[in-house]
């Protein structure tokens, strides 16, 4: 699967919901072809989750930046909004399935609490691995390392 036309695609997607909220999205890419072995479907939900969430956890009038490295046979993507930031307390608990650490988003906007358990299962499941670092009212930045073919 080349990984950066799936998070094309996502981008695509949910163009319109971030335009609703005027954040802009912004693909940064540092190869032109990023491969990795997986399902296309089930990669789109990763990103179509991390970008979701970003865009629902953004101010309006922010951005949000996709960017796709190569770097030691690993593809590393981070998602790196302007948003509103996950506290230190709730960093251990955001992977974990009906999280406490679940909130609405700058305009409301629901959540499950599974959509990031979700999303570290799938990227377990195609040998890769998901982290976050963020700041209250700065942002977050999720990366996540796939194996490169």
């Amino acid at each position: 699967v080349n990984i950066s036309e799936v998070i094309r695609e996502s981008i695509a997607s949910l163009y319109p919901i971030g335009q609703r909220k005027k954040i802009q999205i912004n693909l940064s890419e540092h190869q032109p072809e990023v491969l990795v072995l997986g399902s296309p479907l089930s990669l789109l939900r990763v990103f179509n989750n991390l970008l979701s969430n970003a865009i629902k956890f953004t101010p309006a009038g922010k951005s949000i930046t996709v960017d796709i490295s190569k770097l030691e046979g690993e593809i590393i993507i981070k998602v790196i909004d302007q948003g509103i930031g996950i506290s230190k307390e709730n960093l251990e608990f955001i992977f974990n399935s009906f999280t406490k650490a679940s909130r609405e988003g700058t305009q409301g906007e629901k959540s499950t609490g599974l959509g990031l358990y979700i999303t570290q299962r799938i990227i377990n499941l195609h040998r890769g691995r998901i982290d976050v670092e963020s700041t209250i009212g700065h942002g977050s930045t999720f990366t996540v390392k796939l194996p490169a073919l």
